[in-house]
């Protein structure tokens, strides 16, 4: 667009230039020097007109009556055809454009002819000028015409791109709110609420034994109680802080699920014993996180519903993978008819990390959990992998 404010007003201080030179009336050349500036103050007034907005057929009504009323005061201001014709083709449909050219074109050519008078040579110089300038602004009109369907076809496209875009946000957004809704549903589950229920549990308990006299059992309950409820609070921290995602606290994996062990066995009225096999290791955030919560669904179920007096946690550090194995002496059940929401959770937390989970049991032979986890490759330092080769190490 510059280019085309530059060329109109190129060609209207060219045209007013050469009016004002033309040894003719005064009103005359006064009259056509203020349609160009009318026309001028027109073009710079409603920039709006390009885009189709609504100052486009009072500017194109204005354009027609200075272009087809100047050449008939001052023949010379037909040069102005030079914009006018562009603006046709810009501002108006093709059959218009075209049609409204010819007129322009013809009436040029007659204010010519009336100023100069009907001998031969003047009509046929005004006849090749017509047809001369009709085919110029065809081809101009072709131009013009591909740049504007280019430009729409680009347009468009920009706007396909654009609502493409805005619903992959928004598909993007739902899935991250998604993903978070069932992180924080496996958390709560497996944590808040596991030591809310225990909670419930012991201070039934110790309403049971305040009942019966017991007062000692009545105070381990509570103190169970009272950890349970400690625990669910860090728990609800740890989910509302600025790191978003549970970690063991205060020492190793291992050491957690020692302190897990103890805690849930000594709650639910159980023996938890921790087998570790291989040299414990620093394991990912995530992994780490994983293994603890699996750790704590498995004993929470072993304690809430197979009545088990014994379950062992075995976690085998290898060098691809950590294992862990809850194992029971409970009841059981038919773990290919039930499935409930721990389960799953415990599932849907191990495909996250790329592992698997299972759950082997049979009503009256207890129950295994198993949950292995990859771990990522570790790789050796760049200088120990540019010496390894063929022909390297020491001689």
């Amino acid at each position: 667009m510059p280019w085309w404010h530059l060329v109109f007003a190129a060609v209207v201080a060219v045209t007013a230039g050469l009016v004002a030179v033309q040894d003719l009336p005064a009103w005359r050349v006064g009259t056509v020097l203020g349609l160009l500036a009318v026309l001028a103050g027109a073009y710079v007034l409603t920039p709006a007109k390009f885009d189709w907005g609504r100052g486009r057929l009072a500017y194109l009504a204005l354009l027609f009556v200075v272009s087809g009323t100047a050449p008939f005061l001052v023949p010379t201001a037909g040069i102005l055809l030079f914009a006018v014709v562009s603006h046709c083709y810009m501002l108006m449909r093709l059959r218009w454009a075209v049609v409204g050219t010819a007129g322009l074109l013809l009436a040029t050519g007659g204010a010519n002819l009336v100023g100069t008078g009907l001998n031969g040579a003047v009509v046929a110089t005004v006849v090749i000028w017509v047809v001369l300038g009709m085919v110029a602004s065809l081809l101009l009109g072709r131009f013009i015409g591909g740049i504007i369907e280019q430009s729409a076809q680009r347009a468009s496209l920009i706007g396909e791109l654009e609502r493409t875009r805005a619903e992959l946000a928004q598909l993007s957004r739902n899935e991250g709110a998604l993903a978070e809704h069932e992180r924080l549903a496996r958390e709560i589950h497996d944590v808040v609420a596991q030591n809310l229920t225990s909670m419930l549990m012991l201070v039934r308990a110790a309403g049971g034994s305040l009942a019966r006299g017991d007062q000692a059992s009545a105070r381990q309950q509570l103190a169970l109680a009272d950890t349970a409820g400690q625990e669910g609070l860090r728990a609800a921290r740890d989910l509302i802080g600025p790191v978003g995602r549970p970690e063991p606290h205060d020492g190793a994996l291992v050491a957690a699920l020692g302190r897990c062990c103890a805690s849930l066995g000594a709650r639910y009225g159980f023996e938890a014993v921790l087998d570790v096999d291989g040299t414990e290791r620093d394991l990912p955030v995530a992994v780490s996180a994983a293994v603890l919560r699996a750790a704590q669904e498995c004993l929470a179920n072993v304690g809430r519903h197979s009545g088990a007096r014994r379950a062992n946690v075995h976690i085998t550090f290898g060098d691809q993978d950590v294992v862990l194995e809850v194992s029971d002496d409970g009841s059981g059940f038919d773990a290919g008819a039930r499935t409930g929401f721990g389960t799953r959770q415990l599932r849907a937390r191990a495909d996250e990390l790329g592992g698997l989970a299972e759950v082997l049991s049979a009503p009256g032979e207890g129950t295994v959990a198993r949950v292995v986890l990859p771990l990522p490759v570790e790789r050796p330092p760049a200088r120990e992998q540019a010496g390894a080769g063929p022909g390297t190490g020491p001689r």
